[in-house]
C-alpha cells in the first residue's frame, strides 16, 4: 500500500491561556488517510475537530507526537517555505489563493475553471452580497480549487446553511472525490453528510472513539449517544423498531435504504 497522504501518530496539542492554565485538545490521536479517500470527522463541540483541521494545515502544530502531511513532517521549526508547500498540498474553504505566486494569467484560467467546477461560472460578474448561503459557500470552496490542492478540509462548511444550499455544497464535495480524486476530510455535525463518505473518525474529548466505515460507526447507535451524537434518520428508525420486536437482516443507514429494507419485509 502507499504512503498514506496523512499519517498521525500519537498526535497531541494543548492550548495555553494566558493564565497558563493548559488544555489538551488533543491526545494521542492515531490515525491515517490514503490519497483519495473521503473521511467525514464526526464529535461533539470542543471535541477536537477544528484543532485537527489547523494542524493539517499548519495554522497549529503539534505539542507531542507526530504528523505527516503530504510527505512534510509539521512542527514548529518549519520554514515559510515548508509551511507553504503544506498549504498548496491541503486547501481549507475560506483559504484565499491570493499570495500562490502563481502569475495572473495562470490564475484567471484556474478560477474560471474552479468556478465551471462548482456550476458557478455565470455569476463570476455577481457582487457577492447578491449570492446566496450555498452559492457564496460554493465560490468559497472554488477559491481553494484554483489552489490545485491534493486536499481539502471542510471544516463545518455547511453549518449556516439551510438544506438546499447544504445539499449543492455535497454534490460539489462529491464530486471533488469522485471525479477529481481529491482527497477529502469533512467536518461536520450532519449526520447525513457524513454517510456520503468513506470512513468516519469520531473524536471525543481528544481522542479517536470510532473509526470505520459509515455502516460500521452508525451500527452503535447507544455508544455514539453516550458521546453527545446522533445517527441518521433511518438508522434512527431501525433502531427504534428493533425496541418495539421488529428485527431485519440488514441494518441499512440511509433513508432511502431503510424504506426499502421495511417495504420488503411487509410487502403483499
Amino acid at each position: 500500500m502507499a504512503e498514506p497522504f496523512i499519517l498521525a501518530e500519537n498526535l497531541s496539542y494543548t492550548y495555553k491561556d494566558e493564565d497558563g492554565a493548559v488544555t489538551a485538545a488533543l491526545h494521542g490521536v492515531s490515525f491515517s488517510v490514503q490519497s483519495g479517500e473521503y473521511v467525514a470527522v464526526l464529535g461533539h463541540n470542543g471535541s477536537g475537530k477544528s484543532t485537527l483541521a489547523k494542524l493539517l494545515n499548519v495554522i497549529l502544530t503539534p505539542s507531542s507526537g507526530s504528523l505527516t502531511v503530504a510527505g512534510h513532517r509539521i512542527h514548529s521549526e518549519m520554514s515559510e517555505d515548508e509551511v507553504f508547500e503544506v498549504r498548496r498540498e491541503v486547501g481549507m474553504v475560506f483559504q484565499n489563493p491570493d499570495n500562490l505566486g502563481i502569475p495572473r494569467e495562470e490564475l484567471r484560467i484556474r478560477v474560471d475553471d474552479a468556478l465551471k467546477t462548482v456550476g458557478m461560472y455565470e455569476y463570476r460578474k455577481n457582487q457577492p452580497h447578491r449570492l446566496s448561503g450555498g452559492q457564496k459557500q460554493r465560490v468559497a470552496i472554488a477559491g481553494v480549487i484554483a489552489m490545485m490542492p491534493k486536499c481539502i478540509v471542510f471544516d463545518e462548511s455547511t453549518a449556516m446553511l439551510d438544506p438546499s444550499g447544504r445539499a449543492d455544497v455535497m454534490k460539489t464535495i462529491r464530486r471533488l472525490n469522485t471525479e477529481f480524486g481529491m482527497t477529502v476530510l469533512h467536518i461536520t455535525h450532519y449526520m447525513a453528510e457524513a454517510v456520503m463518505a468513506d470512513r468516519i473518525l469520531v473524536i471525543n474529548d481528544g481522542e479517536i472513539y470510532r473509526d470505520g466505515t459509515p455502516k460500521e460507526v452508525f451500527s452503535d447507535v447507544e455508544a455514539l449517544r453516550r458521546v453527545g451524537l446522533d445517527v441518521p434518520q433511518g438508522r434512527e428508525l431501525m433502531h427504534g423498531l428493533s425496541f418495539d420486536g421488529i428485527a431485519f437482516d440488514d441494518t441499512p443507514i440511509d433513508v432511502d435504504g431503510c424504506a426499502k429494507m421495511i417495504l420488503e419485509k411487509y410487502k403483499g
